[in-house]
């Protein structure tokens, strides 16, 4: 009790130095705080958005005949056989042993319909997941609620003469038009959506399906060994995964947490350097004082204790103080920085971690003058009282 006495008293005696060394740290720590707040939250941003782009992963019919196809232009090789996946594929790719890692599996089936107004492509799709996988979708109207309501695209809109609330024959069929989607400036402009269910019973392929787009939380997940997966399910099909979207994804990322990792040792290390020639100072400023504690009987290792007291109890402040100024600087900064909404929570874990880290940072700081102290001679120290 006696040395941290002496320690709180000491540090009070000399407040304008310890202030100094508690602004040192409290800068040091806010740095390293806010710049991991802010691009850690960047990071989960980037990677919830990456993963509600679409779909990252197809699964179509295998075939043995070279598709003859370019830039989304197909030639007609002039046979008429199709291949076509069963229905049941889909419980197939939810059991497979990455299952979690699976946020949307979007089947669909392709035909050509001979309308009142033409002839045009239509895709059978399950609407919900439609539209929660393609969040870039926006629409003229409603989203389709029953069998026999549609959406089309911008283009095919303009080319059928057809607008919300229009009507599509198809046989004895009777579409209602509840949605046009505005200009993509993609194949989808050109199309005729319509529920699953009911394409498979106008073209008469119950249970059938042209290809399944799964889309996959696959920033911290291995996506080959999903498609390894799925594979392994469907010998009959074929699986790809877009591994543009996925690199291109966890390089962005990558590159956020580098930033910050390596900013982060700089300040760290400069802020060790600092700490350590303060407190170097400090003992050569207290010779005197070092001194007069031996002429009292004091060891070198109640020498050391008092150093390292002093140290940790700012280390302590300062670690305290940071994380709070780093919290409200990452909620303050982000959305300047990043452009975007991310939220900033109030991490205790980072708060203890970061605590930790700076008493650490600290006590290893003052080794050096530690050692220096209680290698000093006292004898040499009584002289100069």
């Amino acid at each position: 009790m006696q040395l941290v006495d002496l320690t709180l008293k000491h540090l009070w005696r000399k407040k304008t130095k310890a202030l100094f060394l508690l602004l040192g740290i409290i800068i040091g720590v806010t740095t390293i705080v806010t710049l991991f707040v802010i691009t850690t939250s960047m990071n989960e941003e980037i990677n919830n958005k990456f993963d509600l782009i679409g779909s990252n992963m197809i699964v179509v019919p295998r075939s043995d005949s070279l598709t003859l196809s370019y830039n989304g232009i197909t030639v007609n090789s002039g046979t008429t056989n199709t291949v076509e996946l069963p229905e049941e594929a889909i419980n197939k790719i939810m059991s497979i042993k990455n299952r979690e890692n699976i946020a949307e599996i979007a089947p669909k089936l392709l035909g050509t319909l001979q309308t009142n107004s033409g002839q045009i492509l239509a895709v059978g799709v399950n609407f919900d997941t439609e539209f929660r996988i393609k969040k870039w979708w926006q629409l003229d109207g409603n989203k389709p609620q029953a069998s026999h309501e549609v959406i089309l695209g911008s283009t095919a809109s303009k080319i059928l003469k057809k607008e919300v609330g229009s009507k599509i024959s198809v046989g004895n069929r009777e579409l209602v038009v509840t949605g046009v989607l505005k200009e993509i400036g993609s194949e989808e402009d050109n199309v005729l959506y319509v529920s699953l269910p009911e394409l498979q019973n106008i073209l008469n392929k119950e249970g059938k399906l042209s290809f399944i787009e799964v889309s996959a939380l696959c920033y911290s997940c291995p996506i080959e060994e999903i498609v390894a997966q799925i594979s392994s399910k469907l010998p009959e099909a074929k699986v790809t995964a877009i591994l543009e979207a996925v690199e291109s994804r966890k390089a962005i990322v990558d590159k956020f947490s580098i930033l910050a990792r390596t900013v982060s040792l700089i300040v760290l290390f400069i802020g060790s350097l600092i700490l350590s020639n303060t407190v170097l100072l400090s003992i050569n400023e207290r010779n005197r004082e070092i001194g007069v504690f031996r002429a009292l009987g004091f060891k070198k290792r109640h020498i050391a204790a008092i150093i390292v007291l002093e140290t940790a109890i700012v280390s302590i402040l300062g670690s305290l103080m940071g994380y709070l100024l780093g919290i409200v600087l990452a909620k303050w900064l982000t959305p300047l920085i990043a452009q975007m909404e991310v939220p900033i929570l109030w991490d205790w874990q980072l708060g203890i971690r970061s605590l930790i880290l700076t008493v650490l940072v600290g006590v290893m700081a003052s080794l050096l003058p530690v050692y220096k102290a209680v290698k000093h001679d006292p004898a040499h120290s009584m002289r100069l009282i």
